[in-house]
């Protein structure tokens, strides 16, 4: 990351968007961007190219466009290229923010879609709260970017060897009775193991993960929904809603409801 103070950035101005590129209709940045630009490919493979370098960005990758580039992105066939795109940290002539490479995903994490998918829904919804929660799962984007770019090959190893049932974590939160044993299962290991290679990747137990998941969908479900707390426990996976109330007011500092109220 080029500039410590890139949170600053995201206070300004974020764009999220969906868009189709046509093989013979590339699109050409005649003038230097004055944003950087993180993007999702949902469909299709695409070509971007800067200063005679090309690159294809494939289908279930992310890439990344620093601010200051003259490029062009265009759809690697006949077929197009759909994306979902997130622009922010606008400033024109500063230096870029995140300094990562073009293609920044190693395949070694999951989840990035599903991060993408919620940011455009949020964005477009424009309920109360929206930028709030835009810029969260933005962080969470980027976190996850520098994460796994930080990866060592030993650290690869480990992470794909419990990825199946990191996925199962992410997929079940919502049941109260989901144990760990069943994501190590998932990964083909027993539990003890599992624990032991989470912890080493990822600097955390299983359980402990498993709790910040909930309580930060809940976060969002306060920020993003009409529901209740109660309801939202529920929807969380927490027994009652005294205990997500609990684990929330200990995470965040206040109640769910003076949270909510706080940030509307």
């Amino acid at each position: 990351m080029n500039d410590p103070n890139f949170l600053y950035a995201l206070d300004e101005r974020i764009l999220v968007f969906k868009h189709t590129l046509d093989y013979s209709n590339p699109y050409t940045a005649t003038v230097p961007r004055n944003h950087e630009s993180l993007f999702f490919v949902l469909n299709g493979n695409l070509v971007y190219e800067k200063q005679g370098k090309r690159e294809v960005v494939k289908k279930g990758e992310v890439g990344y466009i620093e601010r200051g580039s003259l490029d062009t992105s265009g759809a690697a066939d006949l077929s197009g290229v759909t994306y979902i795109g997130v622009n922010f940290g606008f400033d024109e002539g500063a230096a870029p923010l995140l300094g990562l490479d073009t293609l920044c995903t190693k395949g070694f994490f999951s989840g990035y879609e599903e991060l993408f998918k919620r940011l455009l829904k949020v964005y477009n919804a424009k309920m109360a709260g929206y930028l709030m929660v835009t810029k969260g799962i933005l962080l969470q984007i980027i976190g996850m970017l520098y994460g796994e770019g930080a990866l060592t090959e030993k650290d690869i190893g480990k992470t794909k060897k419990i990825q199946k049932g990191i996925e199962l974590i992410q997929k079940r939160f919502s049941d109260p009775d989901f144990k760990i044993s069943e994501a190590a299962a998932a990964s083909g290991l027993g539990t003890k193991q599992f624990r032991r290679l989470f912890f080493e990747a990822h600097g955390e137990n299983p359980c402990a993960y498993l709790s910040e998941y909930r309580l930060e969908q809940g976060r969002l479900l306060l920020l993003n929904s009409g529901y209740g707390i109660s309801d939202i426990a529920e929807m969380c996976g927490f027994a009652d809603v005294y205990g997500f109330s609990h684990s929330f007011k200990a995470r965040f500092g206040l109640s769910p409801a003076k949270w909510r109220e706080s940030s509307v």
